[in-house]
């Protein structure tokens, strides 16, 4: 006969409840910090694409401009994502919502 520990019963209606009612009230607030890093993935893309570039068509420093427009690349491409997803959340689009926003 296998000892069951009931402590931690998964049918408690009443654990259930308490558990759940901190996660509504966080998630009814506007996701300003999670926006922001957004914006500043985006933001920073965009100027590291710019440098990169200028570097790229410089004769003396290509190495560097190419290693400049892949990381600008990345950064442009997952701000420009994040920030596409907040929008449609904002919006109330189907299928977007905040939890898709990197968290901080």
């Amino acid at each position: 006969m296998a000892y069951v520990d009931h402590t931690f019963s998964i049918t408690d209606e009443e654990d259930d409840e308490t558990a759940f009612q901190g996660i509504s009230i966080a998630h009814n607030r506007f996701p300003l910090k999670e926006v922001s890093l957004t914006l500043i993935l985006l933001v920073s893309g965009t100027l590291f694409l710019v440098l990169g570039l200028v570097l790229l068509f410089n004769t003396h420093h290509k190495p560097q401009g190419f290693i400049f427009t892949l990381f600008a690349c990345g950064l442009f491409s997952l701000g420009f994502y994040y920030i596409k997803t907040a929008y449609y959340a904002y919006k109330g689009y189907k299928n977007f919502s905040f939890m898709d926003t990197p968290a901080v």
